[in-house]
């Protein structure tokens, strides 16, 4: 198992709400992506404590299976930071994590930062935008063209922080030998289409990928913070 991760502030941005991280315990590894918002760095402390809060949740357990339920845990944690200081009341963030167990993936989704899977030189997106945006195309009320330069696609239907109850993606998946993993902001997605990103997963080494997309996301004006993570699975080995 390889895995990388770089972020970004942009070009355009004086502070950057994205956060992640990545690591691994006895029975998993795991990545995490989290993109704030809010007012005056409450997007940015927003996105942090998520993060840590799930970090260290993950580290403190053995089971992948309640991962939806640690990302509640998280909600109402991030919620109750809210509530008790007015500077950061409304403050939210998008929370994607996967977690890698054997041949197994796992995969808890708040937001509209994704996660994608590269095998066999194809890219597929296992995550749902959760956005007004993406509803309105997933209704057939918009096209995917339209939801590209739609004043309103940067809305959330969902976010960890904002509200007592939050509604998580929660998937499974069977991995196989090298395949690749990716976790992302939208940072990356609204300026790199999907070839785009599938021709640089291509590359060999995780870390060249994380600098290849960051470049190619900045490289189009870097309106927004971008953030990157990438595991190579390797070899798969099965588990019970």
């Amino acid at each position: 198992m390889k895995i990388g991760g770089k972020t970004h502030c942009g070009y355009q941005r004086e502070v950057n709400q994205d956060y992640f991280t990545y690591g691994e315990n006895s029975n998993f590894s795991y990545m995490i992506v989290a993109d704030g918002m809010g007012g005056h760095l409450a997007g940015e402390i927003a996105s942090k404590k998520a993060v840590d809060f799930l970090k260290n949740k993950l580290d403190s357990t053995d089971d992948v299976v309640q991962l939806k339920t640690l990302i509640e845990q998280v909600n109402q944690d991030v919620y109750k930071i809210s509530k008790e200081n007015k500077d950061l009341n409304g403050m939210g963030t998008t929370l994607t994590v996967v977690i890698i167990s054997g041949s197994y993936l796992n995969v808890g989704h708040v937001g509209d930062s994704r996660v994608y899977l590269f095998r066999d030189d194809k890219l597929s997106q296992l995550t749902t935008d959760h956005s007004l945006v993406a509803d309105l195309v997933r209704h057939g009320q918009l096209s995917e063209k339209e939801a590209e330069k739609h004043p309103q696609r940067n809305i959330l239907t969902q976010a960890v922080g904002t509200d007592r109850v939050v509604k998580v993606q929660s998937t499974s998946h069977r991995l196989k030998s090298y395949d690749k993993v990716l976790l992302c902001t939208d940072g990356l997605t609204k300026f790199l289409k999907h070839k785009e990103i599938s021709d640089i997963m291509s590359q060999k080494e995780v870390n060249e990928i994380c600098d290849r997309l960051i470049k190619a996301a900045l490289k189009k004006g870097g309106a927004d913070n971008v953030t990157v993570a990438v595991a190579d699975v390797g070899e798969v080995k099965e588990v019970n």
